[in-house]
């Protein structure tokens, strides 16, 4: 995750909009407002848009988190950085006897309260419920391996090299391509057609 320097609170509302702008994305009052309201201390702030949503990366008490809102102000998701030890004991089982040793992990919650675990381990990260059920396996994959219909997608409409591509397998075998470029990250389906851009 990409950080900025330690933020004066005080000037905080000025600088989320500075950074908005500087990334061309314009955040709407609703959604600053509520930001600002939800984490009074955040600190290296950076926003993306996601379609017609808007995420944001910041830092409070030492802790990474994120958050996604509707264009309404409406807190749709977050995530934060938590240690293998706060998982839920039945989620940490699995992980260990599935996928290894967690190196990292983060606790998200959804807008009707579901909360749900991401589990980083050498060779993958894992989406649980709190129940400890798979739900998602995202691993990195070579560009080789990226399906031939998004392979061309990249090279025409964005005259450059896929990089940071991974494969997510949800638990009911669908799967999708995530693929990093210059100022965005895409997303494409099982044969490579694609679904979304977010701009960074």
């Amino acid at each position: 995750m990409r950080r900025y320097s330690l933020l004066a609170i005080t000037f905080f509302s000025l600088t989320v909009t500075a950074v908005a702008q500087e990334k061309n994305i314009q955040i709407t009052p609703a959604v600053r407002a509520a930001f600002q309201n939800d984490f009074p201390d955040a600190q290296e702030v950076e926003w993306k848009q996601e379609n017609w949503d808007y995420k944001v990366d910041f830092v409070q008490k030492e802790k990474e988190i994120s958050a996604i809102y509707d264009a309404l102000g409406k807190r749709l998701q977050t995530e934060k950085e938590i240690t293998a030890t706060e998982l839920p004991d039945v989620v940490l089982n699995y992980v260990k006897e599935h996928a290894g040793k967690p190196e990292g992990a983060s606790k998200v919650t959804k807008a009707d309260g579901t909360v749900l675990y991401e589990v980083e381990t050498d060779e993958a990260e894992l989406l649980l419920d709190a129940s400890g059920n798979l739900l998602e396996t995202e691993v990195e994959i070579p560009a080789s391996a990226l399906p031939a219909d998004a392979a061309t997608y990249i090279k025409d409409h964005y005259k450059t090299a896929a990089k940071d591509i991974s494969k997510t397998t949800k638990s009911n075998g669908d799967i999708r391509y995530e693929v990093e470029v210059k100022n965005a990250e895409l997303l494409f389906d099982a044969n490579g057609q694609f679904i979304k851009a977010t701009q960074d």
